[in-house]
């Protein structure tokens, strides 16, 4: 193991020293005489639905990777017809402001959006690849908005990744823990007992240490035991437009009260479901699988009449236990789902404009090993305000959550509904200031409050405990842009309130105690980045993140609804991380061939982590054992690797990540609390394809990497050590036919190998991973 380690630690420091070194090289030729800045000269895919003009040249900018300007007033209340196919950007450009008497201009790498019948200054600031006055749909306090747009995460300075829902279906068969597993820097605990999704940022997972959303919603169910610890978010795959990650400090709404980064699940809208150029359409998707996986049906309408808009979309999949790569059945993996989406927007392309959404799910399903139907139902209200002014654009953000679990079997006599209920509102404003023609700042700043009232039904069923947790935060940033130039700092504030009865249940049985526990903290971040060509970018950060303990680790009663020694934490210490990272992106077209992109995007990244929260023996007297704060310091360090070459014909994808993460661990860690598995030191990810038949067909195969990796042994005395989950590869093809714009046929092959392995970072080891698992289908598209 000694030597294992010693290994691993020469590897970080080589990889550390080549990006560095990378860094430190690329920005020497950058600056050299004869560095010549690109141009958009080569033809671009583009796929932009009709609707608003602000909104089409946001996308039309982001993909041809062009700076933009243009006042909220030249766009206000204009449209488009939308445009899908290859041109060259300026070409795609007059196709998309054709009717709207706009004209436009340009210098070097940006473009100016003009009404010549105007008057007055009509340019606002440089955003890269975005519109910079009121078409950006800012998340997160970030104005240079990444969320939904995959070549954009190669202009962003930070540790950011999209997943889209075309490649979770097609590449990953519908697969959502798959498809995160590819992502740098994220990964998933995967409970096949289970159906929820549990997002795991650079080795922390659970109990909000990261922020897991959907439409922007904290999804905060917990439910302790052998499938689940620290908390899943559950949706349904099928009606998923995209998942975007965030590693690291996030400054923002998503930002408060998360320690490691978040991932938001965004959910089919409007344009997913709509043809371009079309006001109303259709989309049926009918998938069929073997090994388990039996059938799954979506259906999915939208209409849009002037500002208004409106869609839906239901979804069922009834699915068996699957059989893994020696053909033993993996009891407790079947499911029963149904869920949706509505969405209904008003005011599109007006100064006031207001989105209604509601996400339900309804799943029959086993949790912690058990039935455990579940029942997910997801609101939200978001108002935005745009008038024609640069220092004003706000967003107002409410949602209601309630997750219900009812466990069906019969466990000491208890069958109780678990319930959590979680509300909150987030309200963000940006404001823009033009310095000179080279120069701007950008504003964001605004705050957020959530409520968590958990309720186990007065059952202590699977260590569930009741009480409320309060949660506000404040934060701000300023972005200056100037020339290659951007600086950026943040500050964010967070404050937190724990109250409710602890149920101590011990030898003998003791009263509840009224518990209160609250603090707050403050965590700046700053992050420097120059991009000396127009293709390439690199950037240092320096962060620091705070995560509240939550009600289910100050609470915590028991497991298994048995009277055992496990107490209520009223002193527990929330988690804190301070470190830095390091990055380059590049975004170049044109690099061997005409036609050709080449993508990538690496980062260095080392924390110290302090008051790491664990499940652990306090008192070995009285066998106290709860949730505590662990002492010392822990390190943790690591490289993200992510990248892309197309050539129209042919592309290949990577994916790497190597990380030298050991948490500390109670060493009653694995029992009541969950078995708690480590994060692999290394995982890879190599997608290889063609596309054939002018693009029609795509032909493709991945290879997944899962080094090895450790969990922690279910605990008796004598204490036992970790075991090590061994290293294990898997490959999958898949093939997409495009028919014509109206029919889509695919298929995927998942472990078409047929290999047994078990998953790393896997709570409920009694399973091992599926087998072979084929999953074709088809999708109609009116």
């Amino acid at each position: 193991m000694s030597m294992r380690i010693a290994e691993r630690s020469a590897l970080m420091n080589v990889l550390r020293a080549a990006l560095l070194g990378c860094c430190a090289a690329t920005a020497v030729v950058a600056t050299a005489p004869g560095a010549q800045a690109q141009t958009a000269s080569n033809s671009v895919s583009y796929n932009i639905p009709a609707g608003s003009l602000g909104s089409a040249l946001t996308k039309w900018a982001q993909a041809s990777g062009l700076k933009l300007l243009a006042s909220g007033g030249v766009l206000q209340g204009r449209s488009t017809g939308g445009l899908s196919g290859a041109y060259e950007p300026y070409q795609a450009l007059g196709m998309l402001l054709a009717g709207s008497g706009l004209t436009y201009s340009s210098s070097g790498t940006t473009v100016t959006i003009a009404d010549p019948n105007a008057g007055g200054n009509q340019a606002g600031a440089s955003v890269d690849g975005a519109i910079a006055l009121d078409t950006i749909d800012v998340s997160g306090g970030q104005s240079n908005s990444w969320e939904g747009n995959p070549d954009q995460v190669y202009a962003t300075p930070a540790g950011v990744s999209v997943v889209t829902g075309q490649d979770i279906a097609e590449k990953f068969g519908g697969n959502v823990d798959n498809a995160l597993r590819s992502t740098p820097g994220a990964f998933t605990r995967m409970a096949e007992s289970s159906a929820g999704i549990a997002v795991n940022i650079r080795g922390f997972e659970g109990f909000n240490r990261v922020n897991m959303m959907i439409d922007g919603v904290r999804q905060n169910f917990r439910v302790f035991g052998h499938g689940m610890n620290g908390g899943n978010a559950f949706v349904d795959p099928s009606l998923l437009a995209g998942v975007d990650i965030a590693r690291g400090s996030v400054i923002g709404a998503s930002g408060v009260g998360a320690l490691a980064g978040s991932a938001n699940f965004r959910t089919l809208d409007v344009d997913d479901i709509l043809m371009p150029g079309r006001d109303w359409g259709l989309l049926e998707t009918i998938r069929v699988g073997t090994n388990g996986y039996n059938a799954s049906v979506m259906s999915a309408g939208a209409i849009r009449r002037e500002n208004t808009s409106a869609s839906i979309a239901v979804s069922h999949r009834g699915s068996n236990d699957y059989r893994d790569g020696d053909g033993k059945v993996a009891n407790g993996t079947a499911e029963d789902l149904t869920s949706g989406v509505a969405k209904l927007n008003f005011g599109e392309n007006q100064p006031h404009r207001l989105s209604l959404g509601a996400v339900w799910y309804d799943n029959d399903t086993t949790l912690t090993g058990a039935s455990f139907p579940i029942e997910n139902q997801t609101y939200t209200a978001k108002y935005r305000f745009v008038p024609n002014s640069d220092l004003v654009d706000l967003r107002v953000n409410a949602y209601y959550n309630v997750t219900e679990a009812t466990f069906t079997s019969n466990i000491n006599g208890q069958n109780a509904p678990v319930q959590n209920k979680g509300l909150g509102v987030d309200v963000t404003n940006t404001s823009r200031v033009a310095l000179s023609d080279a120069a701007a700042v950008t504003f964001d700043y605004g705050a957020a409050y959530y409520r968590d009232e958990v309720d186990n039904g007065g059952s202590v069923l699977l260590s569930v405990a009741p009480g409320q947790q309060d949660v506000a935060g404040a934060f701000a940033s300023a972005r200056l842009n100037w020339k290659m130039l951007e600086v950026i700092g943040g500050l964010k504030y967070d404050y937190y309130a724990i109250t409710g009865t602890s149920e101590a249940f011990l030898f003998p049985a003791a009263p509840g105690v009224e518990i209160e526990n609250s603090a707050s903290a403050w965590s700046p971040k700053l992050t420097v980045a120059v991009t000396p060509l127009d293709w390439l970018q690199l950037y240092g950060t320096y962060e620091h993140s705070f995560r509240p303990p939550s009600v289910s680790e100050t609470m915590f009663p028991g497991a298994h609804g048995t009277r055992n020694g496990a107490h209520a934490n009223p002193n527990l210490r929330g988690e804190r991380s301070k470190g830095w990272e390091a990055g380059v992106n590049i975004r170049k077209d044109g690099l061997l061939l005409a036609d050709d992109s080449f993508r990538f995007k690496a980062n260095y990244f080392q924390s110290d982590i302090r008051d790491y929260v664990a499940f652990d023996i306090t008192d070995f007297n009285t066998f106290r054992i709860q949730f505590t704060n662990l002492p010392g310091v822990t390190p943790i360090s690591g490289v993200e690797l992510q990248g892309s070459y197309d050539v129209g014909v042919a592309y290949a994808n990577v994916s790497y990540t190597t990380t030298d993460i050991l948490l500390p661990q109670g060493i009653y860690t694995g029992s009541g609390a969950g078995d708690l598995g480590l994060l692999p030191e290394d995982y890879l990810t190599v997608d290889l394809g063609v596309r054939l038949f002018d693009k029609k067909l795509t032909l493709g195969g991945q290879m997944r990497w899962i080094g090895e990796s450790l969990r922690t042994n279910i605990l008796s005395f004598p204490i036992r050590p970790p075991l090590t989950v061994d290293a294990y590869k898997l490959f999958d093809v898949y093939a997409n036919y495009q028919a014509n714009e109206n029919v889509n046929l695919f298929v995927n092959a998942e472990n078409v190998t047929d290999v047994m392995y078990h998953p790393a970072l896997k709570s409920h080891t009694g399973d091992a991973g599926p087998g072979r698992r084929v999953v074709g289908g088809i999708s109609l598209r009116f």
